[in-house]
């Protein structure tokens, strides 16, 4: 059985956990813009003396991505515009004649994107503008899209898969909700028949249009009831991050992936004790190093936070990314950083951080890489995948208001 219940009455609870936080640092974003507020972002967008603004009408072969680098956008800043696009539009979308702004700003010979107006022919136009809070804060300016949070609820029949599809659950979701149970070592790997389910999530698409087949869907929770016992997956977006699958404490039900930092890596000096290259003693190498030619690029590992960056002593040139409370990598001996990574800043996997060199205490151009478990190094080429940790601090409060949030619509779609 599938019920839908307009925004208008949800989106308050979503807008008044918004408030606080802005709405792109939320884990979701505030679908419901007032004309009032589109004017306002779009009265923002228009630049000030010392900003410019490129027009691009789009061509064969053109992508946002491409778009945004022409113009000189970092690549880092370009992923967080398409990441707060994504909740509305699929960038994807972007066709031969369609019509893309963008308002720049030169900070120290540093282009930085203020504002991106994307006009997708026919019926929809999206503004994005960077908030005083650094993040980027989407609206649609015209052709404004009709967003409807649903709700699936049934009982399996033969299969769960099956049964949720039936009662009119899209399937792209429906996979998503299996990939969500295999995280719960405590399902039986066959539901019975009987066993009660509901899936909460929501749909974007033009207001005049109806149910379309290129509506964007997203996935907020899905319930499994086993005998009395509910099994609860809640799909949240940390800020800067994609969407994961949590439990109701805030513990990641997903596992961190690593990939080898380089590209055709091969180890010539493995973790454990070894005659130091340089030093001429007997010591632990705590990581493990991959010879490749200067200016080889490095790519992050996984997802994470950079946590630390700079000149480190026999390190070289070195970053450190925190991939969850428990997991971090480290990365040393490079010839220099990849432009726009910072401090602070979101990678992402597989995102280019820096090149490889032989800074610090090294005898030749290679990547020494090191994972880190509770801030002890452990031999990177054993613990490719490990269990993610949880939320923490204010993100965990802002998770928290997810889940209370996300019980009170489970319970009033029911």
């Amino acid at each position: 059985m599938i019920r839908s219940a307009r925004a208008t009455a949800l989106l308050v609870l979503i807008a008044a956990a918004t408030q606080t936080v802005g709405p792109a640092q939320a884990g979701w974003l505030d679908w419901s813009v007032s004309s009032d507020k589109a004017a306002k972002l779009e009265t923002t967008a228009r630049p000030d003396p010392g900003q410019s603004q490129q027009t691009v009408m789009v061509e064969r072969g053109d992508t946002l991505g491409k778009i945004m680098a022409r113009a000189g956008v970092l690549s880092t800043e370009a992923a967080r515009v398409l990441q707060a696009m994504r909740d509305l539009v699929d960038p994807k979308r972007l066709q031969v004649g369609d019509t893309v702004v963008m308002t720049l700003t030169d900070a120290g010979g540093q282009i930085r994107l203020s504002a991106l107006h994307v006009d997708f022919r026919p019926e929809l136009s999206l503004t994005l503008v960077r908030g005083q809070d650094g993040a980027f804060h989407a609206a649609t300016v015209n052709g404004r899209p009709s967003v409807s949070v649903e709700t699936v609820t049934g009982k399996v029949s033969k299969s769960l898969r099956g049964s949720m599809t039936q009662a009119g659950l899209p399937s792209t979701l429906a996979d998503d909700v299996i990939r969500a149970l295999e995280y719960d070592p405590t399902l039986p790997k066959r539901i019975k028949t009987g066993t009660e389910f509901q899936v909460i999530y929501e749909r974007l698409g033009a207001a005049s249009a109806g149910r379309k087949s290129s509506d964007r869907l997203r996935l907020r929770y899905a319930e499994v009831t086993i005998g009395k016992t509910p099994h609860r997956f809640y799909h949240y977006a940390p800020q800067g991050a994609e969407p994961k699958f949590f439990d109701e404490s805030g513990r990641s039900l997903e596992a961190i992936r690593f990939m080898i930092p380089i590209e055709g890596g091969k180890v010539n000096s493995p973790f454990g004790m070894r005659l130091h290259p340089v030093l001429k003693k007997v010591k632990l190498h705590k990581g493990v190093d991959f010879p490749a030619p200067k200016g080889t690029p490095i790519y992050a590992a996984a997802d994470g936070i950079v946590e630390d960056m700079g000149w480190r002593g026999n390190y070289g040139n070195y970053i450190r990314v925190k991939h969850d409370p428990r997991h971090d990598t480290a990365y040393g001996h490079l010839d220099e950083f990849a432009p726009g990574v910072a401090e602070g800043e979101w990678v992402a996997q597989g995102q280019v951080i820096g090149y490889v060199g032989r800074t610090g205490l090294a005898s030749g151009n290679h990547l020494y890489w090191e994972v880190l478990v509770d801030n002890k190094q452990v031999d990177p080429m054993k613990v490719r995948t490990v269990k993610a940790g949880g939320l923490e601090g204010r993100e965990l409060q802002k998770f928290q208001r997810f889940v209370k949030e996300t019980q009170a619509q489970a319970a009033a779609l029911r």
